[in-house]
């Protein structure tokens, strides 16, 4: 089975950095009043720089992330500047959590987190059917044996 993100996934990502990027350009604009027009050009960088993140980000990471199960083993991709690349064994598997927030409840996503031996891994902003499809196949699988190397 193969999980991508999809376009709800972008839509969503941009709405946080919007969101995250709203407050720091409102008080840069406010801090225009107390230092000057000089901050009227951080003002508008900062403005650009954000739009530019909330369009330019969100489609290349939905489309950048992939995970891949094949029945013994979990191989994720993401990451748009960094490449990450994870390989998660069933046997290594210790517990798998479904999660959303009201927003991507909405918008028919959800997150899973796997936590294994070893550390933890997030899929994020996953369509909602798929996510709990992989979920069901996660937690019928058997974990490998030493024969079966």
């Amino acid at each position: 089975m193969v999980v991508h993100a999809g376009r709800q996934a972008a839509f969503l990502l941009s709405i946080w950095i919007t969101a995250a990027g709203l407050p720091a350009m409102a008080l840069t604009g406010a801090a225009v009043v107390f230092w000057g027009p000089l901050l009227w050009i951080a003002a508008a960088v900062l403005a650009a720089l954000v739009a530019a993140a909330a369009l330019w980000y969100p489609p290349r990471w939905a489309a950048a992330f992939t995970a891949r199960f094949d029945g013994r083993a979990l191989y994720t991709q993401s990451g748009v500047l960094w490449r990450k690349e994870r390989l998660i064994p069933v046997d290594a598997l210790r517990t798998l959590e479904c999660r959303a927030t009201p927003l991507q409840r909405k918008l028919g996503l959800q997150s899973l987190v796997l936590r294994f031996a070893g550390g933890a891994a997030t899929l994020a902003l996953l369509d909602r059917e798929e996510a709990q499809k992989l979920a069901a196949l996660l937690e019928k699988a058997e974990p490998l044996r030493d024969h079966d190397f």
